[in-house]
């Protein structure tokens, strides 16, 4: 089966949803499954003093 997951952060990183969307790909790839990702680019802003 092909399956895409989409979220808004992956591996490696480490806080939110990444976590649960990195062990589901890595999970279904292992059972055979055709699986692409969709995400975003990290983005950490600089805030100003």
């Amino acid at each position: 089966m092909r399956v895409k997951i989409v979220g808004i952060n992956y591996a490696p990183e480490t806080t939110g949803i990444a976590p649960y969307t990195s062990g589901l790909a890595d999970g279904l790839a292992a059972r055979g499954h055709r699986v692409e990702v969709l995400t975003g680019q990290p983005h950490y802003p600089q805030w100003r003093r």
